[in-house]
């Protein structure tokens, strides 16, 4: 429930700069949780209102946000095990599991033809699995790579010109952005604009973390990377080119 109804306006910032937001609990117990700097400018970038906008007095089901959260959680692992087990100090879930769910051979774009059939993409992803224990590199390198190569077919299947020598992968989104707030029913633009200008934010923390510690620049030294740092690479990789692909889809039913 206190996910369903996350608020803008429960948003504040305490003495210490921290954000905090109220939630209040079935029982109608509030308490003030804080939240990373990121999660509270994408609740604000959400607009004013319900984060999550539904049917239901304005926001989705609890019952929906459990599904969801269930999904992204290894196994058959449930929100609410997660949640008891984590109070009971019991959590028995390995951190590698939970920072890293995502499988490269189970990403979503997968479902798309134009994607599923390109061998570039399937290449990505095979080097990703590879790398995210053998090469943390390799994998930001290409986890970077197969964005671009996502961007690319999706704009040459709309026919939407493009530089492939010269734009740089926050050039080759934006023109994805443009493509999918224009085609978006005029309610739904102003919310499909500002999730597109968060994601923007991840396109370009990814291409940044690839030039410093990512193949295809040639370092004198090897850099200093560990394999959460392409864990956390690829699941951004993964919420950028999931939302997108589906977006896509939907221009096309």
């Amino acid at each position: 429930m206190e996910i369903a109804r996350c608020n803008a306006r429960d948003l504040r910032r305490d003495d210490d700069g921290r954000w905090l937001i109220r939630a209040v609990s079935t029982n109608g117990r509030a308490r003030d949780v804080v939240l990373p700097a990121d999660l509270a400018e994408a609740v604000l970038d959400a607009g004013p209102g319900f984060t999550f906008k539904g049917r239901i007095d304005g926001h989705v089901s609890p019952a929906y946000v459990s599904r969801l959260i269930s999904r992204a959680l290894p196994g058959d692992l449930s929100s609410e095990q997660l949640r008891a087990a984590y109070k009971s100090g019991q959590l028995t879930i390995a951190p590698r599991d939970l920072a890293a769910f995502h499988s490269p051979k189970a990403v979503r774009i997968l479902d798309m033809d134009e994607l599923e059939q390109n061998p570039n993409v399937t290449r990505h992803l095979a080097r990703i699995e590879q790398g995210l224990d053998d090469d943390p590199s390799m994998a930001i390198g290409s986890s970077k790579e197969l964005l671009e190569t996502c961007f690319k077919l999706l704009l040459r299947a709309r026919n939407v010109p493009f530089d492939a020598r010269k734009e740089e992968l926050p050039n080759l989104f934006a023109k994805v952005s443009d493509t999918l707030v224009e085609a978006a029913p005029e309610e739904a633009r102003d919310a499909t604009r500002k999730v597109l200008r968060t994601l923007m934010n991840l396109v370009q923390s990814i291409g940044e973390t690839r030039s410093r510690v990512g193949t295809g620049h040639g370092p004198e030294v090897d850099p200093e990377v560990q394999t959460k740092d392409a864990r956390l690479v690829f699941n951004a990789t993964v919420a950028v080119a999931e939302y997108t692909v589906d977006s896509w889809r939907a221009l096309n039913r």
